[in-house]
């Protein structure tokens, strides 16, 4: 018996040590295919999505939150090799806002900035300042070391479906706006004295 059960045991590790050859083959002759078939959609699902957002944006859920927290969880996370210099008041911000849709219009900013700078800079960075301005609103700015912006590309950067990169639906920036603007806020973007593009949130305060 004891033959027996060594003998099958052999044939298993046999059979097991093929299929692993097998599964390695296909991965190496295959791999790169699935994973670019997985690339394309995921594209094809963050188009999708863009568009539903876009033709058909949810309800805000308003309540009233402290500005910073948000815009320390849509730029704390460190994207590839990019780094993101975070400046905070010590006072709260207080801002009606749905910290969600307000995170993410936030979080597509961060997005087009990192992209900006893909190839542009050894160092890529992303400076985020965030205080009020005119007494009365709650501002957030974001400069990027990239190339800037052109006055083209200025004068078309929220228009619906304007991309000027291979593969982009063109909505990610205007759904941020047309989100932006439902709290009663605007989205603004120019170039920075000290190079790159700048973009500029602005917030009524409210009272807590």
């Amino acid at each position: 018996m004891g033959t027996i059960l060594f003998g099958v045991k052999g044939d298993v590790k046999s059979l097991s040590d093929r299929l692993h050859e097998l599964n390695k083959s296909i991965r190496e002759d295959v791999g790169p295919l699935f994973e670019e078939l997985n690339n394309e959609i995921g594209m094809a699902d963050k188009v999708l999505w863009d568009f539903r957002t876009f033709a058909n944006p949810a309800q805000l859920a308003l309540k009233p939150v402290d500005l910073r927290q948000v815009v320390n969880d849509a730029f704390q996370a460190v994207h590839g090799d990019c780094l993101n210099d975070i400046s905070l008041p010590e006072d709260p911000l207080p801002v009606s806002a749905d910290p969600l849709r307000l995170g993410n219009a936030l979080k597509e900013i961060r997005k087009n900035a990192h992209e900006a700078m893909l190839g542009v800079t050894d160092k890529p960075m992303l400076t985020v300042i965030a205080g009020v301005t005119s007494g009365k609103y709650a501002q957030v700015e974001i400069t990027d070391k990239g190339p800037g912006l052109s006055d083209d590309v200025k004068q078309h950067l929220f228009d619906p479906y304007f991309t000027t990169k291979s593969g982009g639906s063109g909505l990610g920036l205007a759904i941020a706006r047309k989100v932006i603007s439902a709290h009663d806020g605007i989205l603004e973007a120019d170039n920075s004295p000290d190079g790159g593009a700048r973009f500029v949130v602005r917030l009524p305060l409210v009272v807590l």
